[in-house]
Parts: structure tokens; sequence; C-alpha cells
């Protein structure tokens, strides 16, 4: 994963996880960053966060006018690029001191040959592109269920009561 000015963190950022085979976990001291990243991961596959964030605009460190993030994945011996841009735009008039903004995502995917050549997966339309990723990889909420225990997650079955279990 490569992101660059998501939640606080600056442009540049790269993490090569490679295949690491097992359970893995990722420590370290209160606010350094571990939920961010793991964040970043879900943000740029799934377009949605472990936190309560009503707008994307809000996942855009405050100093810049963007963020940006791309994820490698492997899903049944098939190797996918999914790039996810968020630009920040401003409206209104600034005379009149109401000027308000909002963040415009765009995202891309991408299948990836053995010689790392791109067949581009990217709908016309960016809910058409969204449902191509949940194809492959699938839901937000499957991730959750099946392959991460986040500290805030809604859907952490093991501290649910009983009635929510059967719900999930």
């Amino acid at each position: 994963i490569a992101w660059s000015n998501l939640f606080n963190y600056g442009e540049e950022n790269f993490l090569e996880m490679g295949e690491i085979p097992g359970l893995t976990g990722i420590f370290g001291a209160n606010g350094s960053g571990k939920s961010a990243f793991i964040d970043s991961i879900l943000e740029t596959c799934f377009d949605a966060i472990t936190k309560n964030v009503s707008k994307n605009i809000h996942l855009i460190n405050d100093n810049k006018e963007s963020a940006s993030s791309t994820v490698h994945v492997s899903v049944n011996e098939q190797r996918y690029v999914i790039e996810r841009e968020i630009n920040r735009i401003k409206f209104g008039q600034k005379k009149y001191d109401e000027t308000r903004e909002w963040g415009r995502t765009s995202v891309s995917f991408s299948l990836m040959d053995s010689e790392g050549g791109l067949e581009p997966l990217t709908g016309v339309s960016r809910p058409e592109t969204e449902r191509a990723i949940r194809q492959r990889l699938g839901s937000y909420e499957d991730f959750l269920l099946t392959s991460l225990s986040a500290q805030a997650n809604p859907l952490d079955i093991i501290s649910c009561k009983e009635t929510k279990r059967k719900e999930i």
C-alpha cells in the first residue's frame, strides 16, 4: 500500500506487506497511526473506514488539498490494483466568507497480468467501479467479519449480545 495525505499522514507513505503468512498484528503507542493505517487500506479498497466520518473531505490531511492511495491485492491468484484519490473542492463566495468545501473521490480498478501490465476494470461511473471491486474482493462488511478485528468494529461478534450476533 502507498498513500499520501490521508488522515494525519503526510506525503509518500509506503508499506510492503508481501505475503505474510498467518495472523498479523499491528502494535504501537497510542496516537501513532495504527488505526489510520488500517483505515487507509479500508478506504482504498472499500470506500469505508472503521470510524464514523460523515464526509470524505475529513479524510484529507487538513493541511493538504488532496489525498491519494494505491493498494495492490491478490485474490484467488489474481492480482488487482485499486487507486483512489480525494480532492478538496471549494465553492461559495469568498468575499462574503461563505466558502464551503467537499471532497470529490475518484477510483480506478485494474487487473495486473503476469508481466505487470494493467487491464482496466474501471466502470463508466464510480458506482460501477465500486461494484466491480466488491464482486472480486467482497464487501466492507465481509472484510470486517472475516479478516479484521478493529478497535471500534461495530460488527465485532465477540463483544455483541446474542440478539446482535444473530443479526450478523
